[in-house]
């Protein structure tokens, strides 16, 4: 089977037969698209044995390895999941004989506009590099800057030169999603983490089953009440409530921003995790806002071990926030620098200045080269 090719829309795609690679709602949505121009899908299908006889958006749902002989050359496999990468080595293993597309540009849009300041912003990424304490952390950090700010390089080739380079770095498997916040430091010693974005919990959930059991996490999200009513069912939410009885886990329903202020919280409800804060504006929901700063002498929960920021571009002014708590306690941190198109030089050269002694690196945890890049800052 040759490798999958990479697809960015429907017209991609040739004629059926077609089956959709996935269980998610990316998978739905790439069904309805298909159908709606009158291409029916045959049916979906997974790896995992729970979807053998499953149903999916109103079509079949098998599990691919007892499937896989049934395939042809005329068949034609999507991939629509966050793991394409891992999937298409997947099915390569499994020696399917049907044309494999890669959909990874419909599940995460590509950013295809390069900033201005372009070569600027690689100049001073390249200042970035020698403060990186690895090499492996330089690689990533210059591979991924360079992708970024490369203007009117094609989207294909990008993608097909980030497949290699995530094989080469991280592997054949999905073991760059498990490291995400976990790359660096270890949780068996962590008392107290304070989590800027919390989404469904799952990297909730993970920090607390690697941490002691006198661990405990703060974790501030404005979204807490709407993800958890379109969500009720999934069992990290039964699991996450359990851990507020026994005193682990608090959930603060607000905004973490540079102090104690009212925002504009613009929400997403097809994806709730997307959601965001901005000062001023109109169209979104006028909610609280507070700082790690405000909230640690407040409340005094004691002192910080780890602070994680997955705040939708907002991680500037968190940061700027919690400066007493960091500068006093000095905890490790895990802070995404992918949202907004510079960031992932801003921030670096923020926290470079104000955190001298740390040691910095540079993980990335997602099959988009434009997503989940998270710098590591450790005080050792």
């Amino acid at each position: 089977m040759p490798l999958s090719s990479f697809i960015r829309t429907t017209a991609d795609i040739p004629e059926g037969p077609y089956y959709i690679y996935g269980a998610g709602a990316a998978a739905a949505s790439l069904k309805n698209s298909l159908e709606a121009e009158g291409r029916p899908v045959e049916h979906f299908k997974g790896y995992l044995t729970s979807f053998a006889g499953g149903l999916m958006a109103g079509a079949q749902l098998y599990n691919i390895a007892d499937h896989a002989q049934h395939l042809i050359e005329t068949d034609t496999i999507v991939i629509a999941n966050q793991y394409a990468r891992e999937i298409g080595h997947h099915l390569q293993g499994l020696g399917v004989c049907a044309r494999v597309l890669d959909g990874i540009m419909l599940v995460f849009r590509p950013v295809e506009t390069v900033p201005e300041n372009a070569d600027d912003l690689i100049a001073r990424a390249n200042a970035i590099l020698p403060r990186l304490a690895s090499e492996r952390s330089r690689r990533i950090y210059s591979f991924l800057t360079r992708l970024r700010f490369a203007a009117g390089a094609d989207l294909h080739q990008r993608h097909a030169d980030f497949y290699a380079f995530m094989d080469k770095t991280y592997g054949k498997d999905d073991a760059y999603v498990r490291q995400h916040y976990f790359e660096y430091g270890d949780f068996a010693q962590t008392s107290l983490v304070l989590e800027g974005g919390g989404n469904l919990g799952l990297v909730t959930r993970a920090m607390l089953r690697a941490m002691p059991a006198h661990g405990r996490i703060v974790t501030f999200e404005p979204a807490s009440d709407a993800i958890a009513a379109q969500s009720a069912h999934l069992q990290v939410h039964t699991d996450l409530a359990a851990e507020i009885e026994r005193g682990r886990y608090t959930q603060v329903p607000k905004a973490l921003w540079r102090t104690d202020t009212n925002l504009n919280f613009l929400v997403n409800p097809a994806n709730l995790a997307s959601s965001r804060v901005v000062e001023g504006g109109t169209g979104g929901k006028i909610i609280e806002a507070t700082s790690i700063d405000s909230y640690c002498t407040t409340h005094a929960p004691g002192k910080v071990d780890f602070i994680k920021l997955d705040v939708e571009g907002a991680e500037p002014m968190v940061i700027e926030g919690a400066r007493n708590t960091l500068l006093a306690d000095m905890p490790r941190l895990a802070i995404s620098i992918y949202h907004g198109p510079e960031q992932i030089v801003t921030l670096p050269e923020r926290l470079i200045e104000l955190l001298p002694d740390y040691r910095f690196e540079v993980g990335h945890h997602s099959n988009s080269p434009w997503l989940e890049t998270v710098l590591y800052c450790l005080p050792d």
